[in-house]
């Protein structure tokens, strides 16, 4: 029994380890938000001013580009700040 455990835990530790690399790729995240961004608009009729958006670590990356492309959304107004000390 204890090493039927020991192997279910090395396999999760194999898994964690294979997902915690690799990177991100820009292309692939601004296709999700835009993705996203286009189900909400016109398929679940939310309009672009109705929508708030908030990103952390690469979903900074991903809201700033959804705010770029989607200027009637609305941003929390610490990113507006944060984009203006940086701009």
């Amino acid at each position: 029994m204890r090493r039927i455990k020991e192997q279910e835990n090395n396999e999760k530790n194999k898994n964690k380890k294979k997902l915690d690399q690799g990177s991100p790729y820009p292309g692939q995240e601004q296709n999700a938000v835009d993705a996203v961004m286009q189900f909400a608009i016109h398929s679940a009729g939310f309009r672009e001013e109705d929508i708030l958006i908030y990103g952390w670590s690469i979903g900074g990356y991903s809201s700033t580009w959804a705010a770029m492309n989607y200027p009637q959304v609305c941003l929390p107004s610490a990113v507006c700040c944060l984009c203006t000390l940086l701009g």
